[in-house]
């Protein structure tokens, strides 16, 4: 592989694109990872082809990351690329009820603008702490809703910068995942949406983000739900009843709000929380019989 010569010609090619050493910390909301060797944020699809090519010529390490909301990133950093769509990517257009978003689009910008609007369906994601492209590749839900319920196709790109749109059917999404989008990049994501009265969706998207306010700890350091919903229940439960709440390991920490929730109090680094990540999954499998599976990817 030839990471270094993929950023000379990155930063050759795409310099205004480009930033060295960037903390990783500073991409995800567990704000924990040491720095990429670089990251480049292309505008356009153009830019993100030319960028694919080079790095595919270079057989260079490379990732793609999204809002961060999801990810743990390792102490010493990423030895390669970091690609993050930039603003070029965060538009919105509506043409009711179709919505269309760049994948780089906030996603509660995306949710509160579609509710101003008049649009419906999307209020359950508005609380959502991440982009539409990593929303849509989790097929991301909360209460009793998920992505999959109004999604209608989305734009990808292969590694060897094709471009076309899917439809969602194609997609086989399922439960907090989408395996036909785990090698493509998401551009951005259409979805069918359906009228009613703008102020009884904020109402309801309220009432909706009140709860997790009150029961999640939305303030903190965390990358939302560690762990997948195990069938039939709720790792939050699993975690509180094996008597997990406040177990830490340094300075990550299960949170006392929701034991779903693992918080770093400041400082914490990615092994620290891979121990408490292992030694909560041990302990309810001993306790319970029951395999948690991570929510989070662990990006290597």
């Amino acid at each position: 592989m030839s990471s270094a010569r993929a950023i000379e010609r990155l930063l050759g090619a795409l310099p205004q694109r480009c930033a060295e050493q960037v903390p990783l910390a500073s991409l995800c909301t567990w704000r924990i990872g040491g720095p990429a060797d670089l990251l480049l944020k292309p505008d356009n699809e153009a830019e993100l082809a030319l960028a694919l090519g080079i790095l595919g010529e270079e057989s260079a390490s490379w990732w793609m990351v999204g809002a961060g909301s999801n990810l743990l990133f390792p102490d010493e950093g990423l030895r390669g690329v970091v690609l993050r769509l930039g603003a070029g990517f965060a538009g919105l257009d509506l043409e009711s009820p179709l919505v269309t978003a760049g994948a780089a689009l906030n996603a509660t910008t995306l949710c509160r603008t579609v509710a101003e609007a008049g649009l419906a369906g999307l209020e359950f994601a508005g609380g959502i702490p991440g982009s539409v492209g990593g929303m849509v590749r989790m097929n991301a839900g909360a209460h009793g809703q998920d992505v999959a319920q109004t999604l209608s196709r989305v734009r990808v790109m292969e590694r060897d910068g094709q471009a076309y749109w899917l439809a969602a059917a194609e997609l086989g999404l399922v439960y907090r995942s989408c395996s036909l989008l785990a090698d493509r990049l998401v551009l951005a994501a259409q979805f069918t949406l359906r009228e009613d009265r703008p102020e009884e969706i904020l109402q309801r998207m309220r009432a909706m983000l009140d709860a997790r306010r009150s029961s999640q700890p939305l303030r903190e350091a965390t990358c939302g739900s560690v762990f997948k919903r195990p069938g039939g229940d709720f790792p939050g439960r699993l975690i509180e009843d094996a008597g997990l709440k406040g177990a830490r390991m340094g300075a990550a920490v299960v949170s006392s709000l929701h034991a779903n929730f693992f918080i770093n109090e400041g400082g914490a680094t990615a092994r620290d929380m891979l121990a408490l990540v292992d030694h909560v999954k041990r302990t309810v499998k001993e306790r319970f019989g029951v395999e948690l599976e991570e929510e989070f990817r662990h990006v290597q």
